[in-house]
């Protein structure tokens, strides 16, 4: 954790830095857990990962839907190309708002197009007071890095 010095605007009052994709996810469910209001997320990839053995990220926002908790989502169309539309159809028809951003189009010729405008963004707010911004997505990659490596991204929440 690092204090905030001042003129920082008053309603920031910590930044931490979780550390690797174990440890940011494992934060990051346990805020999700605790929303009342709302949770937004806003991912490059975007998947169902699990947040332990017998639980995934889609069993907590849909929980938290069931609790009237309004669940939106944003997930980058291409770098979200593998997870599955049944996990994506799941959270729709349990109450999540899901769009996929720029989806990638392709030429008769079957050729991809539109792939440079992307959302790199790595984004959650939950009920407006606690955010993680970084470069941690809720994939299968930032999922099973036990430890750091020079080449590791850092969220910070």
């Amino acid at each position: 954790q690092v204090a905030i010095p001042s003129p920082c605007p008053p309603a920031v009052t910590r930044v931490a830095l979780p550390g690797d994709g174990q440890h940011t996810f494992s934060s990051m469910f346990a805020a999700m857990a605790t929303a009342l209001d709302q949770i937004m997320l806003e991912y490059f990839t975007f998947d169902n990962v699990k947040i332990r053995a017998d639980r995934t990220l889609g069993d907590l926002l849909l929980d938290r839907l069931a609790h009237g908790v309004q669940v939106d989502v944003i997930y980058d169309d291409y770098g979200s190309q593998s997870t599955s539309t049944a996990f994506i159809d799941r959270l729709r028809q349990g109450g999540a708002h899901v769009l996929a951003f720029n989806p990638v189009l392709t030429t008769k010729a079957g050729a991809l197009v539109n792939l440079n405008h992307r959302d790199h963004r790595k984004i959650l707010v939950i009920d407006g007071k606690t955010a993680f911004v970084g470069g941690v997505n809720p994939d299968p990659v930032s999922e099973i890095q036990g430890k750091s490596t020079p080449d590791d991204d850092t969220a910070a929440s």
